[in-house]
C-alpha cells in the first residue's frame, strides 16, 4: 500500500474495517500512526502500525526493514475529509498531506 492508495481508500464513504484488515493493520489499537519505507512520496510504501507495536518511535525496525513515522492517521483523516468537502482530488488531497508534513509537521 502507498500514501495515495489511503487517501483514495479514506475517501471513501464505504466502512474501512475491511480495507483495514486486508492490510493487516491493528483496528484494535489506541492509536495509529502511517510509517513510510523510503522518501515521502505518492507512491512510497506505507504501514499503519500502532503505538503498542512502536512506541511511536520515528525510526521503526521491523523483520529487517526500516520505517520512519510519518504522520498519525487521524491527521491524514482529517485532510481527506476537509479535501472530500472541498471536491479535491486523492491526489491533490494526497499532494497536501505531502506538503504538509514537510512544511508544517
Amino acid at each position: 500500500m502507498n500514501l495515495l492508495d489511503l487517501i483514495v481508500h479514506l475517501a471513501d464513504p464505504r466502512p474501512r474495517e475491511a480495507f483495514f484488515l486486508d492490510h493487516g493493520v491493528d483496528t484494535a489499537s489506541e492509536h495509529l500512526s502511517i510509517y513510510m519505507r523510503g522518501a515521502p512520496g505518492l507512491q512510497t510504501e506505507i504501514a499503519m502500525l500502532g503505538v503498542e507495536e512502536t512506541d511511536e518511535e520515528m525510526d521503526y525496525h521491523q523483520d529487517g526493514v526500516h520505517w520512519v513515522n510519518f504522520m498519525p492517521l487521524y491527521m491524514v483523516e482529517e485532510m481527506v475529509e476537509d479535501g472530500a468537502a472541498a471536491h479535491a482530488s486523492p491526489v491533490e488531497i494526497a499532494i497536501r498531506v505531502l506538503e504538509y508534513a514537510r512544511d508544517d509537521a
